[in-house]
């Protein structure tokens, strides 16, 4: 795959073997991404378990796109006018979280605490991705039950990330969330 050197401008060479750790680095550091955030959506790990970085917070948003667009591919009943609906009420609620975050005098976990509710929700949407294919599979439309179950499951991990990121008891944060989801839905509608 990296048979010969790359070279940029006479300037700077790579060699083949570089790129291979740099390739081996990368997908060490997603996999482990990955996991942290699978042990988020678990409550077995939580916001501090994640780096401070916008590269962290870049990479869960990339993973949350990549979720929609699943979900666009099997099932093309939604729509391009719902995908920004959804999206923009995502937005509203990520906004409602930061706002919440910051006038709590936790500006310090503000990324962390995004990055683990972006992610944390790009992992539980791929269980709904995989409750459709099962559906489509098995030619069964009986899975709108497990799919409200998992969005509620949602809300209540978004709720334990807010706790931790503002060090509060866990029914706080799940209270808040709760009241930022419907805050979500009420900005989605009104795009409608």
């Amino acid at each position: 795959m990296f048979s010969e050197r790359l070279t940029c401008d006479d300037r700077v060479t790579i060699s083949p073997w570089r790129l291979r750790r740099l390739h081996r680095f990368v997908q060490t550091a997603l996999l482990k991404l990955i996991q942290t955030l699978f042990d988020i959506a678990l409550l077995r790990r939580g916001p501090q378990d994640l780096p401070k970085s916008w590269l962290v917070l870049y990479a869960t948003v990339t993973l949350w796109f990549g979720g929609i667009l699943l979900t666009m591919m099997i099932r093309p009943e939604l729509s391009f006018a719902g995908l920004g609906r959804d999206v923009a009420g995502w937005l509203a609620s990520l906004g409602l979280f930061t706002v919440i975050i910051s006038a709590a005098g936790r500006s310090d976990r503000i990324l962390q605490a995004l990055s683990a509710i972006v992610g944390a929700g790009a992992v539980i949407m791929l269980g709904q991705i995989l409750t459709d294919l099962l559906s489509i599979l098995f030619n069964n439309g009986g899975n709108l039950l497990v799919r409200d179950l998992l969005l509620l499951w949602a809300v209540f991990v978004k709720g334990y990330i807010l706790a931790a990121a503002l060090g509060v008891k866990a029914i706080v944060g799940v209270l808040i969330s709760v009241a930022v989801f419907v805050a979500r839905i009420a900005v989605s509608q009104s795009l409608a």
